[in-house]
């Protein structure tokens, strides 16, 4: 009988062993989601941060291109009314001016 109760109490510490390793385990997986999802929303955070930032650079941007527009427009007025040709620079100003501000308005878009 002593034999027997001593092999029935060493089964009981061995699965209450197992037991609590298991818990430890499933608390470390817990601690695991819990840091990673605390990371996830500091990185969107810092994401979302970035973004208002980048489009207010955009919105900038679009500004100063408006404006060499306008001005490149005003410059084409004058030169037509003297009857004198557009310096290349000016045409490719125009040029580089059209295509950064779609890049600008692409980037608002988004």
């Amino acid at each position: 009988m002593n034999t027997q109760k001593a092999v029935y109490n060493r089964l009981f510490v061995e699965e209450e062993k197992t037991e609590l390793n298991t818990q430890k385990v499933e608390l470390a997986i817990i601690d695991d989601i819990v840091t990673s999802a605390k990371k996830v929303f500091l990185q969107r955070d810092k994401v979302v941060d970035a973004m208002k930032e980048v489009s207010q650079e955009a919105k900038e941007g679009l500004s100063f291109a408006n404006k060499a527009l306008k001005d490149i427009e005003e410059f084409e007025r004058k030169a037509k009314d003297l009857g004198i040709d557009l310096p290349k620079k000016v045409i490719s100003a125009k040029t580089q001016m059209t295509e950064r501000k779609k890049d600008f308005e692409n980037w608002l878009n988004r």
